[in-house]
């Protein structure tokens, strides 16, 4: 017994390890799908093999969905008086900023910043961590839907309204690389820096060169598609506006349906990197790191010191 009591302090040391995490074996892992369920206001992850999870509800007709830095999810939600939220790991939802027009897509640029289609008052709108919302483009937008950040900070716009893809500098700069796309709803930007178009309208992925040439690349398979991300592999996964589907679609055409438990799905990110690091030996949400690194320090001391004394103890007996 007093051999087993030694190693007490160790077992201490790690439950006050575990009780400062918390539980994260729930979390989304890499590879993961995060999807906005426009009539259930539900926002959930899903995995390649279509099992999906709820990270949150209660949300008001949740639409664009980025992950910042921190691991926490970037929503657009709401109609004519859109919100802009943050939703945590554990679904915690905090406001960053109302008064948007119904928002739709959502990126996050290279300063932390989140640039947002408003499709109600055809703006591209840059709104900071703190909430303030400055207008970046309006004039020349016609319903901007979907975006996306090129590798030169510029935001690569689909206008659902006007069937344009236009590139817009930070200063608002307005440049046109093509027309005639039939309801354009979200892009994506492949490996080879072409950009891949959901056209609602006639059911169609389409890839757009930086030159303007626009070639159909899937034309059947799917039905209404709406958000689009790229996986690792270059697989496009598809947002399906009928049948509340999300499909997998290989660059050859070749369409899956990963799941069809959705409620009316409408933008979807692709996790590429942990929501939950290794940090001084245990795993924590990117979220919390800062917020535990003092605690982890203090277990990894207690859990040394209580080593030492334990080996010392056991050495005597």
């Amino acid at each position: 017994m007093k051999k087993l009591g030694v190693f007490i302090p160790i077992l201490l040391t790690i439950v006050l390890a575990f009780s400062i995490i918390g539980s994260v074996s729930a979390q989304p892992s890499v590879g993961d799908y995060i999807v906005t369920e426009l009539v259930s206001g539900e926002l959930s992850s899903v995995t390649p093999d279509g099992t999906v999870t709820l990270i949150v509800s209660g949300l008001t007709s949740p639409k664009g969905v980025a992950i910042d830095d921190s691991g926490d999810f970037i929503v657009t939600a709401g109609g004519g008086w859109g919100y802009l939220m943050k939703v945590t790991l554990g679904g915690t939802v905090t406001m960053i900023a109302e008064g948007l027009d119904n928002p739709r897509g959502v990126a996050i640029d290279g300063s932390g910043n989140y640039i947002v289609a408003e499709y109600g008052s055809n703006e591209l709108s840059r709104v900071t961590q703190a909430g303030t919302i400055t207008p970046i483009a309006s004039s020349e937008l016609s319903g901007p839907s979907g975006i996306a950040i090129d590798n030169s900070g510029n935001y690569i716009v689909v206008e659902y309204n006007s069937g344009e893809l236009s590139s817009i500098a930070p200063d608002g700069t307005v440049t046109l690389i093509a027309s005639g796309l039939s309801q354009p709803y979200d892009v994506a930007i492949d490996g080879s820096g072409n950009y891949i178009v959901t056209e609602n309208l006639t059911n169609e992925i389409s890839e757009v060169t930086p030159g303007g040439v626009v070639t159909v690349i899937v034309s059947s398979g799917i039905t209404r598609p709406l958000g689009i991300a790229i996986d690792s592999s270059g697989n496009y996964i598809i947002a399906e506006q009928t049948g509340s589907e999300l499909s997998k679609v290989t660059p050859g055409g070749t369409v899956t349906v990963i799941t069809s438990s959705l409620s009316s799905p409408r933008f979807v990110v692709i996790v590429l990197e942990p929501l939950i690091r290794p940090v001084g030996g245990i795993f924590a949400p990117v979220n919390k790191l800062n917020i535990l690194a003092p605690y982890i320090a203090l277990v990894g001391l207690i859990g040394a010191i209580s080593t030492i004394f334990a080996i010392r103890r056991w050495r005597k007996d």
